[in-house]
């Protein structure tokens, strides 16, 4: 009797701690509170702790309200994610998702960090994490997340600042029209140009508008031709404006463009663990730009213009997911990639509660009947007795 009950016991104890193993990570804000003027940044630092599990991927998304805080930008530098799936804010939300290869992360890790401008001088503005936040752990992609930290921010005046006075330079001198990209490759782009004046030929260009690189040629010319060949990397967006002066120091400067290099082709090739083409898996490419394909009847998506270096490929499949890093190399005009999505399930699969709750209850009635059943088995009735009875 004693060996059934401590068996009982013992059981429900084991389901117990299985069920609240299945949620042990966390997110949470820091600061996860302060006091920020009018027209002040506010800088908030997400980071999710796994709560001793091995963690393969997070989504964390951060509502605020927009009416007190607007979004500036959200930055992943030194966040523990090597593959950065999602990043932006839209609709007062901030959505970051990334993934880690095998075997993940563990510990308390920063994710990403978040700045706003504050709108106003007065109230508080709260910070949350929405239902779609998730932490996945690394053995069977199981979401683990059980806690979200909030965050509350307060408003207050500032000290009058000194206006500063900007001088605007006039611009437009020279007329500046036909702007043309003649060809590009994967290394090389030729830009062109008329003007109405004689001028030189400058091309600026670089990832962004703070632009950076400049190529220029002195010859005073109204037909311009500029090469831009020292700098362009494969499969990658440029912006880039071109710019004319002419002997008496008058210029001219076209608006912004963008130029997109050839890069590579990137060719996924998906497969079961029995070898099976798997097809209408969904596969991302988190390069720049990122990319998103179907794999077809035969299992793969083909990725074109890709540049080279180390990028994170994402394929999911019904419930299943995988995260894998390729490198393209520079020269190399296809980078084929096999995975395989495998089919078998963790020794100790991961039990819901409906489902746990269900096998606790049946092995308590379980045992409850196996009590009674020993009880009454050993329970002696004077009638079941060997000694013959006397009539009198």
């Amino acid at each position: 009797m004693r060996r059934i009950l401590f068996l009982l016991l013992t059981l429900v104890g084991f389901s117990f701690v299985l069920a609240s193993s299945a949620n042990a990570s966390s997110l949470s804000l820091s600061p996860a509170s302060g006091t920020f003027s009018a027209g002040s940044t506010v800088k908030v630092n997400v980071y999710a702790n796994t709560g001793g599990e091995n963690i393969n991927a997070v989504q964390a998304n951060v509502a605020y309200p927009s009416d007190k805080l607007q979004f500036l930008s959200v930055s992943t530098s030194g966040s523990v994610l090597t593959i950065i799936a999602e990043k932006n804010a839209s609709g007062g939300v901030v959505r970051v998702a990334g993934g880690t290869p095998s075997p993940g992360f563990s510990g308390n890790k920063l994710i990403a960090s978040i700045t706003f401008k504050a709108l106003v001088d007065t109230g508080t503005a709260a910070l949350s994490f929405t239902s779609e936040s998730a932490v996945l752990r690394n053995a069977d992609n199981t979401d683990t997340l059980s806690s979200k930290g909030t965050g509350s921010y307060s408003f207050g005046k500032a000290s009058a600042a000194t206006p500063t006075l900007v001088q605007k330079k006039p611009t437009g001198d020279i007329a500046i029209s036909n702007v043309l990209i003649e060809s590009v490759s994967t290394s090389q782009a030729i830009i062109t140009w008329k003007t109405d004046v004689a001028s030189d030929s400058s091309v600026e260009y670089g990832k962004d508008t703070n632009y950076g690189f400049t190529e220029l040629s002195k010859d005073m010319v109204t037909d311009h031709r500029v090469v831009l060949a020292n700098y362009l990397v494969a499969g990658t967006t440029y912006h880039f404006h071109v710019r004319s002066v002419d002997v008496n120091g008058k210029e001219g400067i076209s608006d912004d463009a963008i130029i997109t290099t050839k890069g590579y082709d990137v060719l996924v090739r998906v497969k079961d663990a029995r070898g099976t083409a798997v097809s209408g898996a969904l596969v991302t490419l988190y390069a720049e730009p990122q990319q998103q394909i179907q794999t077809d009847t035969n299992g793969e998506a083909h990725f074109i213009n890709v540049s080279p270096g180390k990028h994170g490929v994402i394929v999911k499949q019904n419930s299943q997911t995988m995260i894998h890093e390729i490198e393209v190399k520079d020269g190399q005009p296809v980078t084929t990639v096999d995975l395989v999505l495998s089919n078998t399930v963790s020794k100790f699969p991961q039990l819901t509660p409906p489902v746990l709750y269900g096998i606790v209850g049946f092995v308590v009635l379980l045992v409850i009947s196996l009590v009674i059943y020993v009880v009454f088995k050993n329970r002696k009735s004077p009638y079941d007795s060997d000694t013959p009875m006397s009539i009198s």
